[in-house]
């Protein structure tokens, strides 16, 4: 359904994902969340077919919705493998693709170098659920209709249609949307004022669709409540989608033109190994108002201590224990270049699920850089704007 350009190890609603193996090099995993739709499905369609075929038993009524709703998707895995084996072959490597409750989710290693690519990658999973679609009804005709493969078929090839056409609405984040946005990026020759108009369109369908199913629950009578509830949960989840990819546009703007470098807090101030933690609260954190010391050893840096960290041991312990019981292994703690932008290192922060990104060159080690430091340059280019 969208795409996500952010890799961090938790799922759309910010869960933790249970990983199924690695395809093509892209890892597959499974949001808590899938389970709930896929057992939902799967008893729509059992309901569906015992009903619409009285002459099928009950078992075999359940058992072609349950092989119908894992087929079901298993093309939305496929759907999502359209967008991730383009990307590939484009050049952008893919880290993750995730089923969730709204459908499927391909996680970006970033964007893409150019409208052309923009397009064929957003394009290619519609045109996955065409061919599928157009398969499973071809089989429909072979089969006939009334037997349980025709039946199976029937409702796959047009659900994959559906799906094919949603996903081609112009809203972003959903494919549609991203191809409007290789047409904007291309008008405007500017990918971030693409993104951002692009996300308005997706904003206003999102709020249309909140309506409609907050809409249709009241008005359509106890049978419509269900479905115009989910309606406009996939309205709201769209709508956030939306809101992200424009604010996450404007903090790239504002962040593209400033360096590491200039951002980060120096490897200058320095402690023993043997200091205490009350000499690095009250000597270093408390009068000099900084927020991380290194340690050295032998005159080698070999560790890096937060005030959060010196904060979170108790006072009457602090004079008592050596700064290395508390400090981050300078190993544990992911590297950036001094040269690569801020934005470059907010997305390395989400990628490793880290606060703090160690700057270096060359296996030298030249500062830290945490998302304070970030946050201080966002908000002073902010002000600086209005």
């Amino acid at each position: 359904m969208a795409r996500d350009h952010e890799a961090a190890p938790q799922g759309p609603f910010g869960t933790r994902t249970f990983q199924l193996g690695r395809v093509f090099g892209i890892s597959v995993g499974v949001d808590p969340s899938w389970f709930v739709i896929f057992a939902l499905v799967t008893a729509m369609l059992g309901t569906r077919f015992e009903a619409q075929n009285e002459s099928w038993p009950t078992a075999l009524a359940w058992g072609a919705g349950l092989v119908a709703s894992l087929l079901y998707f298993l093309s939305i895995l496929a759907h999502e493998f359209g967008h991730s084996v383009t990307s590939q072959l484009l050049g952008l490597p893919v880290i993750s693709i995730t089923l969730f409750l709204f459908g499927g989710l391909a996680r970006l290693s970033g964007e893409p170098a150019r409208p052309r690519d923009e397009f064929l990658i957003a394009i290619a999973g519609p045109a996955v659920s065409v061919i599928l679609g157009l398969s499973f009804l071809l089989l429909w005709i072979f089969t006939g209709n009334g037997s349980v493969v025709g039946e199976v078929c029937f409702w796959l090839g047009s659900i994959n249609l559906v799906l094919a056409v949603f996903n081609l609405i112009p809203a972003f984040p959903l494919d549609g949307g991203h191809v409007f946005r290789a047409l904007l990026w291309t008008v405007f020759d500017d990918l971030n004022k693409a993104t951002r108009w692009s996300g308005l369109v997706g904003a206003l369908f999102a709020r249309v669709l909140i309506g409609m199913g907050i809409a249709l629950a009241i008005f359509g009578g106890p049978q419509a409540l269900s479905g115009g509830l989910f309606m406009a949960f996939v309205g709201w989840f769209l709508l956030r989608a939306a809101r992200a990819s424009v604010w996450q546009s404007r903090i790239k703007e504002s962040l593209g033109g400033v360096r590491v470098g200039q951002a980060m807090q120096s490897l200058e101030r320095r402690v023993d190994e043997w200091t205490t933690v009350e000499d690095v609260a009250e000597g270093v954190f408390a009068r000099e108002g900084l927020a991380f010391v290194f340690v050295e050893d032998s005159g080698e840096v070999v560790g890096l201590v937060s005030l959060k960290a010196v904060g979170a041991v108790a006072r009457q312990k602090r004079g008592f224990q050596r700064v290395t019981s508390v400090m981050t292994p300078l190993g544990e703690i992911t590297r950036i270049g001094p040269r690569r932008s801020l934005f470059e290192a907010l997305e390395k922060m989400e990628d490793s699920a880290q606060s703090v990104l160690l700057v270096a060159e060359a296996d030298e080690v030249l500062g830290v850089l945490s998302r304070e430091h970030i946050a201080r340059v966002l908000q002073n280019r902010i002000s600086l704007k209005n």
